[in-house]
């Protein structure tokens, strides 16, 4: 009974940040700690056991590779002064150093580090500027979890060793001791949680069906189906989805996935399979707006709080274009998650319907009407309006918050659900009372992202959608998209999508073939030849090309001078430029920075990496392909799904920079483009247009020629051999 009591009063996922805890800084340093451990995982599972253990060794891993690239950059961690600390009077030795920490105000700290619930932070006295100043002899590696964060300035932290007594009035000594940011663990604890069954009221109906093929899949239920035909909300709903500007495909994949909300007998896992361009947003809010009139209680999730605030606007803008608006209000509507992250400031249309802002109000209401000057249960206001709520929104992370309130939820919507790993989408799939489940994503474009290598090759990174796509598990095609000017389509349909996907009315019009420069090289989609570039590692061990960074800046530059002169000014246009290489993207963001400094004008222009595109678009969209080597090294290119974004984010023209000898001597995707682009007369060299020509060899010049006045007169001899050859 006593051990029962102690267990409850651990924080969740203990064991995940005491095993962190045991590792030594010659642990953290080896990349194989983990590699015997580590399998693949399977695409389909025997047990509920098999399936939870299959994700434990490939999380641990993750973590430790998520520490170990922090580690190499320590010099660079956030940081701040902690003032005192003082042992708290529920540690309990050998095992809980638990401690009450202090911290000096932002303007008398070193650093702006404002540490969060679940950072692991490592204590030290001295500014780290390399790994061993973590781990000295008198001073042994000691790191502490974040357990409480208050504005005050004040934490509660778990120490893995205790803190020496010498140290605790650092200030009273004039010695410094500092926090170090290592990572957040915030959500590997909270997936561990998942996996190890600690989510309370944890429901494992629809995982048991995952766990084999097609078992998850919606079957028709006949005598749910005739049910819901007898509804007269459901029927009004059918027919308003029928009369929409929805097209087809869009229109049966809502239809679809309202045809099994309803099924008591089954529970199930429904695919809507959005490519680039088909609508997949528009869609969704399709859906959850039918949701909502139909009081299905529903949770929304998305990966990142950004992919959150996109798909509860477009259900907001739904709402507030509907005739039944003033009827119904936004209370049923609830948006939660941590207000700065989220930027909730600047996002005023949220405000309605987000958690705190609605807790503010409610709390200054139960104050005013009922005198309780004390009242200051905050938590039992957000319960409330989260039991009461009929759609809420919040990360997938987040949704492990909803495991403690006593509610219970019908349907589960997972918006982007092929960008998220199998083993994070078990929180939310584990809610009380679900019974359906609809995955919105595109296995073909990129997965969650994977520091770890270990854990990449086992699988870790892919999707619930992916891993029942590969199975065959029955997808909702959406199969028109409406971005992509045809010449950009064609290619990317025919290579991802097997010419499944249908251009739209829209981008076949005559008016959505704008041209912003003349010239053949500058048409709705063109591969232009960098011949002479240069590859190079920048001092993060990133790849650049200096010579197509010189490329894209004249092109930018003539963009900008041609859609910001008066007598051609019609509507702002939207340039972006994208590179595997973050290295590429820093010097291009160098390079083109001036062009974004008058907010008002009639030009934009948004550098990114691949990755940091995808879900993105942009009128016109400039591709710096960076590999020029003799060898035919293509890297991160060769990567179908990275390939696949890039490719597919322009609007009206699509301009490929890249070397084509490099891009063609192996047999890639990018050998077919190259091919793809002569035969279609889209292959241009960039020295047929003279500003190119000029920039190039400038660029030529101060990367190749400039760098040999430095050398002694036979290694410029030696050098310059070596460039002709």
């Amino acid at each position: 009974m006593e051990k029962t009591k102690a267990k409850k009063k651990e924080f969740p996922g203990r064991s995940l940040v005491d095993l962190v805890f045991s590792w030594s800084i010659k642990d953290i340093l080896n990349e194989n700690l983990y590699k015997n451990k580590v399998r693949e995982i399977p695409q389909t599972f025997s047990s509920m056991t098999e399936y939870m253990n299959s994700f434990t060794y490939p999380l641990i891993e993750e973590t430790h590779a998520d520490l170990l690239s922090s580690i190499s950059t320590l010099p660079l961690a956030p940081r701040r002064v902690i003032w005192s600390f003082k042992q708290t009077n529920e540690s309990k030795p050998p095992k809980d150093f638990l401690y009450h920490v202090t911290l000096k105000n932002m303007s008398e700290s070193e650093g702006a580090y404002e540490p969060m619930v679940g950072d692991l932070i490592a204590l030290t006295d001295v500014r780290p500027k390399s790994i061993e100043d973590l781990d000295r002899p008198n001073r042994p590696y000691l790191v502490a979890y974040v357990l409480k964060a208050k504005p005050d300035n004040t934490l509660s932290i778990l120490a893995s060793k205790p803190i020496l007594a010498e140290e605790q009035q650092v200030n009273k000594k004039r010695e410094t001791l500092y926090a170090i940011c290592l990572i957040n663990m915030t959500t590997n604890i909270r997936i561990w949680r998942a996996l190890k069954s600690e989510l309370e009221g944890g429901n494992l109906d629809i995982i048991r069906n995952v766990m084999q093929p097609k078992s998850a899949e919606a079957r028709n239920c006949t005598t749910c189906i005739s049910e819901q035909n007898c509804s007269t909300a459901s029927a009004d709903m059918r027919s308003r989805i029928c009369s929409s500007d929805l097209n087809d495909s869009q229109k049966d994949a809502v239809l679809s996935c309202l045809g099994t909300r309803e099924c008591n007998h089954q529970n199930s896992v429904r695919l809507i399979w959005g490519p680039p361009g088909t609508g997949k947003t528009k869609t969704v809010g399709f859906l959850l707006f039918s949701l909502l009139r139909l009081k299905c209680r529903t949770l929304t999730c998305a990966p990142t709080n950004t992919a959150v605030l996109e798909v509860t606007q477009r259900l907001l803008k739904n709402v507030a274009e509907s005739p039944e608006y003033d009827t119904y209000g936004l209370g049923d509507i609830v948006l939660f998650g941590n207000e700065e992250r989220m930027k909730i400031g600047d996002r005023h249309d949220l405000l309605d319907v987000f958690l705190d802002n609605r807790v503010c109000i409610l709390y200054d209401c139960l104050v005013s009407s009922s005198g309780w000057k004390d009242f200051k249960d905050v938590w039992e206001i957000k319960k409330f309006c989260l039991e009461n709520s009929c759609l809420t929104f919040c990360t997938v992370s987040s949704s492990a918050k909803l495991h403690e309130v006593m509610a219970r939820w019908d349907l589960l919507v997972i918006d982007e659900g092929s960008q998220i790993k199998e083993c994070e989408s078990i929180i939310p799939l584990q809610l009380p009372g679900l019974r359906h489940a609809v995955l919105i994503g595109d296995e073909r474009q990129l997965p969650a992202m994977v520091k770890s290598k270990i854990s990449e090759e086992a699988e870790f990174g892919r999707s619930l959608f992916q891993r029942l796509a590969l199975l065959g598990h029955k997808k909702d095609l959406l199969n028109v998209q409406h971005r992509m000017h045809p010449d950009i389509s064609l290619f990317p349909n025919r290579m991802f999508y097997e010419n499944q996907i249908l251009d739209g009315p829209n981008v076949k019009e005559r008016s959505y073939d704008r041209r912003f420069l003349q010239g053949n090289m500058y048409g709705s989609y063109s591969f232009i030849n960098v011949a002479h570039g240069k590859e190079e590692f920048d001092k993060s061990h990133s790849l650049r090309n200096m010579v197509e960074v010189a490329v894209a800046s004249e092109i930018v530059a003539s963009l900008f001078k041609a859609t910001t002169k008066e007598s051609v000014r019609t509507k702002k246009v939207k340039v972006g430029i994208i590179s595997p290489y973050k290295a590429q993207v820093y010097a291009i963001e160098e390079k083109v920075k001036k062009y974004n400094a008058d907010s008002n004008s009639n030009f934009s222009i948004s550098v990114r990496s691949v990755d940091g595109f995808q879900g993105g678009e942009e009128d016109v969209i400039i591709m710096s392909t960076v590999r020029s080597n003799m060898n035919g090294v293509v890297g991160f290119l060769k990567d179908h799904q990275r390939t696949n974004v890039a490719l597919t984010r322009a609007r009206h023209c699509l301009w490929i920079l890249g070397n084509a000898d490099t891009l063609t001597k192996r047999n890639s995707i990018w050998k077919e483009l190259v091919i793809d682009a002569k035969k279609r007369g889209r292959f241009y060299n960039a020295n047929e247009d003279n500003s190119l020509a000029q920039a190039q060899a400038q660029a030529i010049t101060n990367v190749l020629v400039e760098p040999l006045a430095s050398l002694s007169l036979r290694d410029k001899s030696e050098s310059s051999f070596i460039y002709h050859l």
